[in-house]
C-alpha cells in the first residue's frame, strides 16, 4: 500500500475513532479490511479501495481524490442505521496526521444482512456508508 493510501487510511481511522458519537456506540472497534473475530457489536470496517492522482507535468501530485468505504456492523437494522447516521456526522474536512481532506462528500449507503459467522443464530446487519475524499498529503 502507497504511503497516500495509508494516509486516508489513518485519516479516516483517526477521525471515526475521535468522534464521540462513533466511540459511544462502538468503542475501540474500528478495524480495516477486516473485522476482528473476538470483538462484539456493532463494529466498524473501513477500507480505501481506490485513489486517483491529479498530477503536473512534473509528476508532482497536486491533489488525491479517495473512495473510502465504511461497514457499520450490528445485531439489528436499526443499529447498524444508527451508527452509520454516527459516521455520517463525523466525516469533515480537516487535517489528521500528515493528510489533508479538503473535501468529503458521502456517496451512498447500501444495507445487507447475512448469517452470523460467530456461532450465534442472530443476524448480522450492515449498513455500508460510501465516502469521497478529496485533499492533499
Amino acid at each position: 500500500m502507497s504511503s497516500a493510501a495509508n494516509s486516508y487510511s489513518s485519516w479516516t481511522r483517526s477521525t471515526l475513532a475521535g468522534d464521540s458519537a462513533v466511540a459511544a456506540i462502538v468503542g475501540t472497534r474500528i478495524t480495516p479490511y477486516l473485522r476482528n473475530r473476538d470483538d462484539s457489536f456493532p463494529s466498524i470496517v473501513y477500507s480505501v479501495p481506490r485513489e486517483e492522482f491529479e498530477t503536473e507535468s512534473t509528476g508532482e501530485i497536486v491533489s488525491r481524490t479517495a473512495e473510502v468505504s465504511v461497514v457499520c456492523m450490528a445485531r439489528n437494522y436499526l443499529d447498524a442505521d444508527e451508527l452509520a447516521a454516527a459516521v455520517i456526522d463525523a466525516i469533515e474536512p480537516g487535517s489528521q496526521g500528515a493528510c489533508t481532506v479538503s473535501a468529503a462528500r458521502v456517496t451512498g449507503l447500501e444495507r445487507e444482512f447475512q448469517d452470523a459467522y460467530d456461532g450465534s443464530a442472530d443476524l448480522v446487519y450492515f449498513t455500508t456508508v460510501s465516502i469521497t475524499l478529496i485533499g492533499t498529503n
